[in-house]
């Protein structure tokens, strides 16, 4: 193990029922499925001796209540992802402060605390939509793990910081944990999980997250349960989605196997405790005001 620690987090929703909306033929069917992944993420971490942190969607968290008790009563962190996975940019600062409060809400009615994290759905937290970490300070959380810093087609901001950023608001602060990228032939490559992860093999990821290492920053990974199902997964979206999603995605427990026995990996809301003084950045409120 080395010295410098990492982080390790899973957006934990039901991908049948609250991401692709697919309607089940057999109404338990989705119910053993996440049942089976969910399953799976535990062993693993269990084998390991990891905590990581769980970014709970609220009706995914509402739909499986005991998961949520489980996971928060064996020592893994409960952060919030939303409730509805809205991306913000279809939502304004009245239904985006309605739906992470409602999430807030879920989560702490189930382990008696309120979350401390949050990731917006899709990474969906893009220069247009700096409002939010006013609002997101204003409701009490103290990190955000949103921001993917690389050009991408749907979500990204190319010029991100790539280290943790403290956030200044009106409302108050809160950090930036943005998500691992690493430099190649003068571009930003995306590496901390999802396709990079089903797509390259065990040896690449380690060796970017070693590459992050050496530059001193931590890696920050994420995961979701779909990817752990030893099933096959149908989405009634089409040929190409069904292909995208489970290419590769059987290698996905190997590697994670692979990945926690070679990295210190703990919680974001550790790491974020641990925070000294880190470069701040000043954002404007949700009215607009500087």
């Amino acid at each position: 193990m080395n010295a410098l620690k990492h982080c390790a987090s899973i957006d934990l929703e039901d991908w049948y029922n609250d991401v692709e909306c697919v309607v089940p033929r057999d109404s338990r069917a989705f119910s053993q499925a996440f049942d089976r992944q969910l399953n799976r993420i535990q062993s693993i971490f269990d084998e390991a001796g990891v905590r990581c942190t769980f970014f709970a969607l609220g009706r995914t968290a509402e739909r499986y209540p005991a998961w949520i008790k489980r996971l928060h009563a064996e020592g893994h962190e409960i952060a919030t992802h939303g409730y509805g996975h809205a991306r913000i940019t279809t939502l304004d600062p009245v239904s985006f402060r309605a739906d992470v409060r409602r999430s807030l809400d879920v989560v702490a009615d189930l382990i008696g605390a309120r979350p401390q994290g949050y990731r917006a759905p899709y990474f969906s937290l893009g220069r247009g939509e700096m409002w939010a970490y006013e609002i997101l300070a204003g409701e009490g959380l103290r990190y955000s793990s949103s921001v993917f810093p690389f050009p991408g087609r749907n979500y990204g901001i190319g010029d991100h910081p790539k280290s943790p950023l403290r956030v200044v608001t009106p409302s108050g602060t809160l950090v930036e944990m943005p998500l691992s990228v690493v430099n190649l032939a003068g571009r930003r490559l995306p590496v901390a999980g999802g396709g990079f992860w089903r797509a390259t093999p065990r040896l690449t990821i380690r060796l970017a997250a070693s590459r992050i290492e050496r530059e001193g920053r931590s890696f920050v990974m994420y995961l979701h349960p779909h990817e752990f199902d030893p099933e096959p997964l149908h989405s009634h979206n089409g040929f190409v989605r069904n292909l995208y999603v489970n290419l590769g995605r059987a290698s996905i427990a190997e590697k994670l196997r692979y990945m926690l026995k070679r990295f210190s990996f703990v919680p974001l809301s550790s790491m974020v405790a641990g925070f000294g003084s880190i470069p701040e950045r000043f954002f404007p409120d949700s009215a607009g005001h500087v």
